[in-house]
């Protein structure tokens, strides 16, 4: 079994009154490519904020390389750590290279900082961006310019380190090609050691990338495993509310899902050509 690198245990976030996350467990390991899929308003976003930091769990736990994720600064963390939020978002109308550049920020000295900043622009097909200025971009070339500047700051680090990619929703704002390209880019840097999770809407996508899927729903964790096991037509019911047929696609052998009809119930409109007083 591959490394533990980051790992979540029994997390339980109350906000409001309400239960967002309900006694989660979660780990990443090094080269895997794990996907947390669920409804909207499973918990997916709340999960992602305590993995990074960002909130502290009621109850539960998260450890870095065996670490309490709070006993490690923020700059150890990035020197180890890559996150790729839904939109990426900057005050100051820099350049592209500029935008990736900041990825090396953590690293006390990056050699060939120009070229790593080239070729994570060309590997998710941005290079041509290089010069243009970030507020010029459309909000999938942003996206793609944000996943390159991750690239560079992963690769930057000892290839030894303990190293994590998070991407929440990366396919945000990309046509399905880009979609691909990009879901692809992130299985490179699981080939290369490095543990990737992914947060995705996108079932097929979610189905025909990750080696390992959590479920979530209403805060809990309801499945977990390799996309073969979690993905039945039982649980697309259930926690998705969608009959779907899940057969094996046709090229690589994976769960395809092929929906068939939503099982929700309609909601009553008003009569708006009753008679009024």
């Amino acid at each position: 079994m591959t490394t533990p690198l980051l790992e979540a245990t029994g997390l339980t976030v109350h906000r409001n009154g309400r239960t967002l996350l309900q006694d989660v467990d979660l780990t990443v390991r090094a080269g895997e490519k794990l996907a947390v899929i669920g409804p909207n308003g499973a918990g997916k976003t709340t999960l992602l904020r305590c993995l990074t930091g960002t909130w502290s769990p009621d109850a539960g736990s998260v450890r870095w390389d065996g670490q309490p994720l709070s006993t490690h600064s923020p700059r150890h963390l990035a020197r180890s750590r890559a996150v790729v939020a839904q939109r990426a978002h900057l005050d100051f109308d820099f350049a592209v290279h500029e935008v990736v550049a900041m990825g090396l920020a953590p690293h006390s000295r990056v050699p060939h900082a120009g070229h790593l900043v080239r070729i994570s622009l060309a590997e998710v097909g941005a290079l041509d961006l290089h010069d243009r200025r970030w507020t010029r971009l459309s909000g999938g070339e942003q996206q793609r310019v944000a996943l390159a500047r991750s690239l560079a700051q992963l690769r930057a680090g000892a290839p030894d380190r303990a190293r994590v990619l998070l991407l929440d929703e990366p396919t945000n704002h990309l046509d399905p090609a880009w979609q691909l390209q990009a879901l692809s880019v992130a299985g490179r840097l699981a080939t290369e050691g490095i543990g990737v999770l992914a947060i995705l809407h996108d079932l097929a996508l979610a189905s025909s990338w990750a080696d390992h899927i959590v479920v979530l729903d209403q805060g809990r964790r309801v499945a977990s495993g390799p996309p073969i096991d979690v993905l039945t037509p039982d649980l697309l019911a259930r926690v998705f509310r969608l009959e779907a047929a899940v057969v094996p696609h046709p090229h690589h052998g994976r769960p395809w899902i092929v929906p068939v009809h939503p099982l929700i119930a309609p909601t009553r409109s008003p009569n708006v050509h009753a008679a009024t007083p």
